[in-house]
């Protein structure tokens, strides 16, 4: 029939869909929403709820979800030949996503984060340029350093604190607090990666934090920092700001997972748990997102 569409039709269709998710999950958006939720949450955290109806404030976190993304186009942009030995399922080795569309999202993305940043205030446009940048050095040449490119992921990470409070209505002790813990547990979490990845980064030739110190003095500095975050997250309690609420739930969402499953994985001195670890600590960052929404009163 003369409607009707050739056979080779629906397999073409097909592959560009599958090309487009390929796409979208290559920026991660389930990390980049994350990054979103941690600078609206830290909006509400600096005073009321109300900044969150600004438009500024929408473009902030729309700023902040995008340089996440440009992080890790970037990131597996720089890695993709190290990632065809030691990861070869993700997207780019795996031809899911070629070399030529990452770096069309990469410019993408980043261009979106220098236009979206002059729509915000300066102290906002600063920050979001420095991260941009900083986000870039990272994948560039930091990564591939001893604990420098661990300092600079757990910099970006708390400075989403100090950018949604900046944000909301300002920064405070309390602010400063949730900033303190959220660095001393991304420079964990980055010191306890660099244990997992060692072999892969041993066979490449990188030298890393892992690889210079050794596993087992890396996963001392692990237990050390993440003991601080730990210990930081008690800190609000200090202040007069937590609520008997949000220590019930800072407990089993955070202290508990932390030195009855985290740190004891760590202990068992092999790949296998190391990657439990990493696991746990993933679901640990998500879980101590909860406590934090009853540090102030909603109204």
């Amino acid at each position: 029939m003369g409607g009707e569409k050739p056979a080779s039709a629906v397999p073409q269709t097909t592959k560009q869909g599958h090309r487009i998710l390929a796409l979208f999950l290559f920026l991660r958006p389930q990390i980049a929403l994350q990054a979103t939720v941690y600078v609206l949450l830290s909006v509400y955290l600096s005073g009321t709820l109300l900044p969150l109806l600004r438009a500024e404030t929408l473009i902030a976190g729309l700023v902040v979800a995008l340089t996440v993304a440009f992080g890790f186009v970037i990131n597996d942009y720089v890695d993709c030949a190290l990632d065809q030995a030691t990861k070869p399922s993700r997207p780019l080795p795996s031809g899911a996503v070629t070399l030529g569309a990452a770096r069309g999202l990469g410019l993408l993305t980043a261009t979106l984060v220098l236009v979206g940043a002059s729509f915000v205030s300066e102290p906002l446009r600063l920050i979001a340029w420095l991260n941009l940048g900083l986000t870039a050095a990272y994948s560039l040449w930091l990564k591939r350093t001893v604990l420098w490119g661990n300092l600079a992921i757990a910099l970006l990470n708390s400075s989403l604190i100090l950018f949604g409070a900046l944000a909301g209505a300002g920064l405070s002790p309390l602010i400063w607090s949730i900033a303190g813990s959220t660095f001393s547990f991304s420079l964990a979490q980055e010191l306890l990666y660099t244990v997992d990845d060692l072999v892969g980064d041993q066979q490449a030739g990188l030298v890393t934090t892992a690889v210079y110190c050794g596993a087992e003095r890396t996963l001392w500095l692990f237990r050390l920092f993440l003991g601080v975050a730990a210990w930081l997250s008690l800190l609000p309690l200090l202040l007069g700001v937590g609520s008997p609420l949000y220590l019930l739930l800072l407990v089993p969402c955070t202290l508990l997972p932390i030195f009855l499953w985290v740190i004891p994985l760590t202990f068992r001195r092999s790949d296998t748990a190391i990657s439990a670890a990493c696991k746990a600590l993933k679901r640990v960052r998500i879980s101590s997102l909860l406590p934090l929404l009853f540090l102030r009163p909603f109204f």
